[in-house]
């Protein structure tokens, strides 16, 4: 019996060592990486016009956990499921999808829909705009049952612009509760002369941190919408870990090692009640949050939106006590040596920083300066 207790006390090192959140760095299971003369990892991707790149990965950022085997496509619809994980299929749309039918939408398989709320010109004076159908999608979607997240498409220059569109991106919501995350939406004008030309990867990096932030504090989730050259050439990811990534790439399947949470798979797809192409995505969800939320469609007004991965049964946070007490009180019971919660958070640095983790990034991770 004590080799049992021995067992589950090993385990729980095991899971704190490698559970960082966004944080860790896993491998993808069929990742179909090159290795270079110099022993590190590269990627060969294209991007959407058919060019070809070669890019070093990156060992701190963490990887891409999904079986690409396991994406099934039917027509214009993506699904995913394995044992950890479960997906459902969502739309994102603006002011050029015209009147939308949410209702027929919703009947066609689709759960959430992410919504233009703003832009920034990419002209000189980049002015700020709203999206003209924000406030009309915004109703219509929640009427028919759809969950809602926003997006703001950014022209900022640098940090004080990022803030500014963050500003304006609350001043619009009004305190409207989201189902899904505000995201920061970064893009090169390919087609023309824009503002942000001679922007650095790093001022682009400082401004999504500064956008994200700023949402946060008003009690939003945030998040960075992204593709395969955006991650390989303009954003510091190691430096953006703490925020889920919205990744946009049109190929078969998607190329990036990188974890993500929600894939744009297709930029002219069609859907009932939609008008014209429409994009298409699918999101990634742990199956403990499609339990979350059953549970919360199931209380109604009862549930307490916490956004936390532990909670009781309205959704409410557990009490740090109530783990740290367990844990406390199994340590006893098993006749295991003395030792508190948080010194397994020591030990997670230390296995992080033996696996050969920068110290940059474990720092990060454990939320020190």
């Amino acid at each position: 019996m004590k080799k049992v207790r021995w067992i589950i006390f090993g385990m729980l090192v095991a899971l704190l060592a490698g559970c960082s959140g966004k944080k860790t760095a896993e491998t993808s299971a069929d990742a179909k990486n090159a290795e270079s003369t110099d022993g590190k990892n590269t990627l060969d991707f294209v991007d959407a016009h058919g060019e070809r790149y070669t890019v070093e990965i990156n060992e701190a950022v963490a990887k891409n956990p999904y079986d690409k085997a396991l994406f099934v496509k039917n027509e214009n619809k993506i699904s995913y499921e394995d044992k950890k994980y479960t997906s459902r299929l969502g739309v994102d749309v603006s002011v050029f999808q015209g009147d939308i039918d949410w209702e027929q939408v919703k009947a066609a398989g689709y759960e959430f829909a992410i919504l233009r709320i703003g832009y920034r010109g990419y002209g000189e004076e980049g002015t700020l705009n709203a999206d003209e159908k924000f406030e009309q999608n915004m109703e219509n979607a929640r009427k028919a049952g759809i969950d809602v997240g926003v997006y703001f498409f950014s022209q900022a220059v640098n940090e004080e612009e990022a803030k500014e569109e963050a500003d304006f991106v609350l001043e619009h919501l009004k305190g409207q509760e989201l189902q899904m995350p505000v995201v920061y939406d970064p893009e090169h004008i390919l087609e023309d002369e824009a503002r942000t030309d001679g922007v650095t990867g790093e001022q682009f990096t400082q401004n999504a941190k500064v956008f994200c932030k700023e949402i946060e504090k008003a009690g939003y989730d945030a998040m960075i919408y992204s593709n395969m050259l955006w991650e390989a050439y303009e954003l510091d990811l190691e430096k953006l870990l703490d925020y889920p990534v919205w990744y946009a790439d049109y190929e078969e399947l998607p190329q990036t090692p990188y974890r993500f949470s929600m894939w744009q798979y297709s930029s002219t797809g069609s859907v009932p009640g939609i008008e014209g192409n429409v994009d298409l995505n699918i999101q990634l969800l742990k199956k403990y949050r499609l339990q979350q939320k059953e549970q919360r469609l199931k209380l109604g007004d009862r549930w307490q939106n916490s956004g936390r991965i532990l909670v009781q049964w309205n959704g409410a946070p557990i009490h740090p006590s109530t783990v740290t007490n367990w844990f406390h009180t199994f340590i006893l019971n098993s006749d295991l040596p003395d030792i508190h919660l948080h010194s397994m958070r020591h030990t997670n640095i230390t296995l992080q920083i033996a696996g050969g983790i920068p110290l940059t990034t474990v720092a990060a991770r454990a939320g020190h300066a």
